[in-house]
């Protein structure tokens, strides 16, 4: 089964993900001369449709990283192109054809650049099953700058430092609602991204000002299973 996390899908992560892995599959590998692309079985087309989706990353990131001018077409456009390049991704089955290449003329530098390890020496195999329930998060709304929330994930299980036992990912969900509006439904929250050293960055185009932002976050353990949602807090964007 594919991995679902191998291409990042919060903005962040996801427009460095394709600046480092489109300057890795057009490098040359030198033992003999050829792209490094060919390596895995990519097509000069499909390589070229990877340069691209960068090229259009790169140029969406520019408007977006500009806090004071970001409209929310900015922020859609990032996503729909994060989506294309998933959705492409799996058409093609890039990813899947790295992993699948031997080593050589694979190396353990194209899976950790493209995030691949199922099926590559990178892949843990030491069985990590465990029975121990997956604990609701506690979020709280740690800073509020302009068209910024500071947002803090904790495990109430876990009173060292980390995610807490067996715990994977710490994803967080968000809503928008106008101010003083009542609470979202649950279908309205989307996945923005994964909370890192148990705080995420939630960031809004100036169109939200005014706005509500609603949070809620929950746990994927090292299984892959995901446990209940936390408590949801909100905020006002400023």
């Amino acid at each position: 089964m594919p991995q679902t996390s191998r291409i990042p899908r919060d903005i962040k992560n996801f427009v460095p993900y394709m600046q480092d892995t489109d300057n890795y599959q057009r490098g040359l590998d030198l033992t003999p001369p050829a792209p490094r692309f060919a390596n895995w079985g990519w097509t000069p087309t499909e390589s070229t449709d990877w340069k691209d989706f960068r090229t259009n990353a790169d140029s969406l990131f520019t408007k977006y990283n500009n806090k004071q001018k970001r409209s929310t077409d900015d922020t859609n456009n990032l996503h729909l192109l994060i989506k294309d390049v998933v959705d492409y991704d799996k058409e093609h089955h890039l990813l899947d054809k790295i992993s699948t290449t031997a080593v050589p003329p694979a190396t353990l530098a194209d899976f950790e650049t493209f995030h691949v390890k199922r099926g590559t020496p990178l892949e843990d195999t030491t069985p990590t099953a465990s029975d121990e329930p997956i604990p609701d998060p506690l979020v709280v709304i740690k800073k509020t700058e302009h068209l910024t929330h500071i947002v803090g994930v904790s495990n109430p299980d876990h009173t060292g430092t980390g995610r807490g036992k067996n715990i994977k990912e710490v994803q967080v969900w968000r809503a928008i609602t106008a101010a003083d509006a009542a609470a979202p439904a649950p279908e309205a929250y989307q996945y923005v991204g994964e909370a890192k050293r148990g705080t995420y960055h939630s960031e809004f185009a100036d169109a939200d000002r005014r706005k509500d932002a609603w949070y809620k976050a929950r746990f994927k353990n090292t299984q892959g299973k995901f446990g209940g949602f936390s408590t949801t807090v909100s905020a006002a964007i400023v």
